[in-house]
């Protein structure tokens, strides 16, 4: 499958929410970087496997403060990314609690006003029910802006058995299409950001 490509460089962070080391949806976000690689594309594969659950460290209480010195790179990353590509797997009927603790922790500064296309993965005939939380709860204080688009891969297995071989399949379209638009959206979006009318200071949460 052909890579995708902008006309303008876009900074795209990649964030893959599998609890394993080897887990498919790691494999999905490599293959979504593998389309997205170009010289008008930049892109970061961020590793939040290691980030430390929510606590009050996060905002400088000193005993549990030193943990926390290992986000600071990713939040140098996310602070320069136009808009992210967040994959989860589907856990029980839910997203996984990597992707959702990330959600509770990434800020506006760091991903307010972005553009985020969601991939939900299943390995069999699920991923609906992520979608509809993380569409529904997790976006409140970062102000996340997540696309229309969505992709659901069902059937994983088969699905990156299938593009690794250079075959197409109508899921696989839905996601070239989704990062097109999810590509336009981070052009669009730049100019909101830009406009001097985001205030985090007197409105720092949502409703």
């Amino acid at each position: 499958m052909s890579k995708i490509e902008n006309l303008t460089m876009t900074n795209i962070a990649i964030i893959s929410g599998s609890h394993r080391e080897q887990g498919n949806s790691h494999r999905v976000a490599n293959y979504i970087a593998h389309l997205l690689q170009g010289n008008e594309n930049k892109v970061d594969n961020i590793d939040i496997t290691k980030v430390p659950f929510w606590d009050e460290g996060l905002w400088g209480e000193e005993s549990l403060a030193k943990k926390w010195e290992m986000w600071e790179p990713i939040s140098e990353h996310l602070k320069i990314s136009e808009a992210l590509i967040i994959i989860t797997p589907e856990y029980g009927g839910m997203a996984s609690p990597i992707i959702s603790n990330f959600l509770l922790i990434a800020s506006s500064e760091e991903i307010g006003h972005k553009p985020a296309l969601l991939v939900s993965v299943s390995e069999s005939r699920g991923g609906a029910y992520p979608v509809s939380q993380l569409r529904g709860f997790s976006s409140k204080n970062n102000h996340l802006c997540w696309i229309p688009d969505h992709v659901i891969i069902r059937n994983v297995n088969n699905f990156l058995d299938e593009v690794n071989t250079g075959k197409e399949s109508y899921t696989s379209k839905v996601l070239n299409y989704s990062i097109k638009i999810l590509l336009e959206y981070a052009t669009a979006l730049g100019y909101v950001r830009q406009s001097g009318n985001v205030d985090y200071e007197e409105f720092p949460y949502g409703m």
